[in-house]
């Protein structure tokens, strides 16, 4: 085993001279990442990156961490956000560009400046104070008289303690210089070493890995990164209703596939999802030459009660299951999906559950006559096929394993699916359709940790 950074021979040792094996975390720590492999990287390279690259990635997850340590009480490496304020914006009018800067702690939104916004709505001047007394209001009003020569006959309505409603949003990438570099170089690392885990050798990543002559490498600047933005039916109903259909919500999610574009090169991509919120097609290789793969992870980000899964459970829940009773592979290994269900089930019966299907199937029958009730479905209730795990997949290796671009359906759903191409083409011809998908994924986000 070689470090892919500084190509040396991997040893099991203390001695900091020698190339010493290290457990690296393929999804950071920072944020809840559980998949390691101590394959991959030395304890001396992933010790450097931990403390460059890595902190900063983590760090512009501090808001979405907090929220969910809020909400959950999640245990992470950087509990020390407990303290934290957390920066937001008050939207008056769903204007990204209008907006005032709050802060958020302790399930308290306030304002950091004195000021107002008009409520056409409601016909009120709402002033946004930073200490509820009189003297601050009386400035919030004086900036509004200022600014309108004619004021309004609403009524004032001082503003100190915020509830939180659709208007207000977690600041996220703002006044981050840094950010779209950070941010690239985190997801770069993710797709990279999630490959190599999966035994992708590292002279098969030349998108994002560069070999110097002596043998060493490092991690590339200029990455082809994709904003994955549903785009088909089943995408849009899926993502548009993840909060209720993902009883795991939210997750962490990768997927490394290949597949030929339109001009029939081989290219190697790993799809990566945050948060089930932060979604991205990362290229690792323009012209891929190796065998065709398909391997996908899962997992939660907050610890839940394990619930019994009914003869209708999708493969992923039941792979999350799997995961949380530490069963093998191996064990389920040539069992047909509700044999596995059956199996799983019996190892948990000691434990409290409840029935959570409800809500997916009430989902499901709300929709109407739209592909999501057609075909997933449809598809939902298909019991005839095999699952051994991610690796040995029978149904992956009967149904063009290099054609599934998303983790949440196990089954040949390639048709209903935004692939990268699609992608790419919306990126580039209306990106502000890509930022406003992005926003409201945020939104969606931080609507579930709030409440």
């Amino acid at each position: 085993m070689r470090c892919y950074i500084c190509n040396r021979e991997m040893k099991q040792s203390r001695s900091e001279a020698d190339c010493v094996q290290h457990n690296e975390h393929i999804i950071h720590s920072g944020i809840a990442g559980k998949l390691t492999s101590n394959t991959i990287l030395c304890k001396s390279c992933g010790s450097k990156y931990g403390q460059e690259d890595d902190a900063e990635f983590v760090k512009l997850f501090e808001g979405p961490m907090f929220m969910l340590q809020q909400k959950h009480k999640l245990s992470t490496s950087h509990s020390n956000l407990e303290n934290r304020k957390i920066d937001a914006y008050y939207y008056p009018e769903y204007d990204l560009n209008n907006r005032i800067p709050l802060f958020y702690t302790k399930g308290i939104f306030r304002s950091k400046k004195n000021t107002y916004c008009i409520d056409e709505v409601n016909k009120k001047i709402k002033l946004f104070v930073v200490v509820d007394n009189d003297a601050c209001e009386k400035r919030a009003r004086e900036e509004y008289e200022k600014e309108n020569e004619k004021p309004c006959d609403y009524s004032y309505e001082r503003c100190y303690n915020i509830p939180f409603d659709e208007h207000i949003g977690l600041v996220f990438s703002d006044s981050r210089e840094y950010f779209n570099s950070a941010f690239a170089k985190g997801l770069t690392k993710i797709a990279t070493e999630f490959a190599l885990s999966k035994g992708i050798a590292r002279e098969h990543l030349n998108n994002v890995i560069e070999i110097k002559n002596n043998g060493e490498a490092q991690l590339k600047d200029e990455v082809s990164i994709i904003p994955f933005v549903p785009q088909t039916e089943f995408d849009i109903e899926y993502e548009k209703n993840r909060t209720i259909l993902e009883r795991a919500y939210p997750t962490h999610s990768l997927i490394l596939f290949n597949q030929k574009d339109n001009d029939g090169h081989n290219l190697l991509i790993c799809y990566v999802d945050l948060f089930s919120t932060f979604q991205y097609y990362v290229l690792l290789n323009r012209n891929y030459e190796g065998k065709d793969i398909i391997e996908t992870y899962c997992q939660r980000i907050i610890k839940k009660e394990i619930f019994p899964l009914d003869n209708n459970a999708r493969p992923k829940d039941v792979d999350i299951m799997r995961q949380e009773l530490n069963v093998t592979y191996e064990e389920l290994e040539g069992e047909t999906l509700e044999q596995c269900i059956k199996y799983l089930n019996t190892k948990a019966e000691s434990l409290a559950y409840e029935d959570v299907n409800d809500n997916f199937y009430a989902l499901i029958d709300a929709v109407g006559e739209n592909i999501l009730n057609q075909k997933i479905n449809q598809l939902l209730l298909t019991q005839n096929f095999t699952i051994v795990g991610y690796e040995q997949s029978q149904l992956i290796k009967q149904q063009s394993a290099k054609e599934h671009f998303r983790i949440h359906n196990w089954i040949n759903l390639q048709k209903y699916t935004s692939t990268p191409e699609q992608c790419l083409e919306l990126f580039e011809t209306h990106p502000e359709k890509v930022r406003c998908y992005t926003f409201g994924k945020f939104k969606k986000f931080f609507n579930y940790c709030i409440h």
